[in-house]
């Protein structure tokens, strides 16, 4: 038996339908964005032109994650250090329970941050980890980003520059 291979798909209406039926119900609400919410925010970002793309993550034929990177719109909570920086933001990276702890999420972020990179230069990603969040704080740590220790009410701001 082959393997399944990951791969990242634009979200489009055909594959929208079944990276909603991902399953995290496990992770409490104010650790990740609902599925739903993130596509919504893909929407906004298409809607207004913003740069950036919301990835499905395909695992084989199935859909397990979803993934959206797109340019920042600044808000004055964010690090001064990225203000004018024209900066991207992590808005929303669910991974569906039954296959964490494979290396299928770093997997998926580290190819999505190349596509990012390659179309849009070396720009710096800002992301928010609840500060309860240890597990995601220290997958994010592992994959290059910084921990500013500054505090967006129950966040810290981690940057990849």
């Amino acid at each position: 038996m082959d393997n399944p291979i990951l791969t990242l798909e634009l979200l489009n209406p055909e594959n929208e339908v079944q990276v909603k039926q991902i399953q995290r119900d496990d992770v409490p609400d104010e650790f990740a964005e609902e599925v739903a919410d993130t596509i919504e925010l893909a929407k906004y970002g298409n809607e207004n032109h913003l740069r950036g793309h919301c990835y499905c993550m395909k695992y084989g034929e199935n859909y397990i994650g979803i993934l959206l990177i797109g340019e920042a719109i600044e808000d004055e909570a964010d690090p001064a250090e990225l203000k004018g920086t024209g900066y991207f933001r992590i808005m929303g990276f669910v991974l569906d329970r039954n296959y964490r702890g494979q290396g299928l999420g770093s997997k998926a972020l580290e190819l999505a941050l190349r596509e990012i990179y390659e179309e849009y230069g070396k720009v710096p990603i800002l992301l928010e980890c609840h500060k309860d969040n240890v597990r995601a704080a220290d997958f994010y740590t592992r994959l290059g980003f910084r921990n500013t220790k500054i505090l967006n009410h129950e966040d810290y701001f981690f940057i990849k520059d």
